[in-house]
């Protein structure tokens, strides 16, 4: 499998036959930069941006807001009720995270995820091979809350995410703290990643670069 990091919580995914989806575009801005890519599916975990301007683009995906059950002939999707608050949502609303079987992988995005997990969400947390999970607090889990959820999911492949970057503009924490509890790290210096090339025999942390479309693109807005 191929992952590209646009940018914060944004990924493109891509399987060895070429399917490809995307989480979480960041604004309308950079959608318009990944839409060049084709992606046959999107997935949101929180309306951040009013996804339903995007209806009158041509060739739209399919764009996946809510949860259920989505069995799609490449892939299936599973997206779970969470929160993007400990406080039920109160602060700041409702997080889908979501599970995909795709490429004989299972993975499982957290977007948002501003809590820790209870025992039914993490029931159907089984056997995950990559785990992308924010650990930039302040809006999300911190990274003493993401090391804790790593430890209890146990994935082969963890990728961080939504954290402080050079070309961040939100107020966030970096990711120091977080990788400084993980036993295995991995830098890369390119925003596109292939995981056939990790030996996952113990668990992988991978840290890679961003695109910086989303920097560009706040610019000019």
């Amino acid at each position: 499998m191929l992952i590209k990091w646009f940018g914060e919580y944004s990924f493109l995914l891509q399987d060895s036959l070429q399917h490809k989806i995307v989480t979480d575009p960041c604004d309308l801005s950079s959608m318009n930069i990944i839409l060049e890519s084709k992606p046959e599916v999107i997935t949101i975990s929180h309306l951040d941006f009013n996804i339903k301007k995007c209806s009158s683009k041509p060739a739209l995906p399919i764009i996946i807001t809510d949860p259920g059950n989505y069995d799609l002939n490449f892939i299936n999707i599973i997206g779970l009720s969470s929160f993007h608050d400990n406080s039920l949502g109160l602060k700041r609303g409702d997080n889908i995270l979501y599970t995909y079987t795709f490429d004989n992988m299972n993975i499982c995005y957290l977007g948002h995820l501003g809590h820790m997990l209870n025992e039914n969400l993490l029931k159907s947390l089984v056997n995950i091979d990559i785990l992308f999970i924010p650990i930039g607090g302040h809006f999300t889990l911190d990274s003493k809350q993401a090391a804790n959820l790593v430890k209890l999911i146990n994935p082969k492949i963890i990728i961080p995410m939504y954290y402080k970057t050079y070309t961040s503009s939100y107020y966030l924490d970096g990711c120091n703290n977080f990788i400084t509890s993980m036993d295995s790290i991995i830098k890369l210096g390119d925003p596109i990643l292939d995981t056939s090339t990790l030996n996952t025999t113990i668990p992988i942390t991978v840290l890679m670069k961003e695109t910086n479309i989303i920097k560009k693109e706040k610019k000019t807005v």
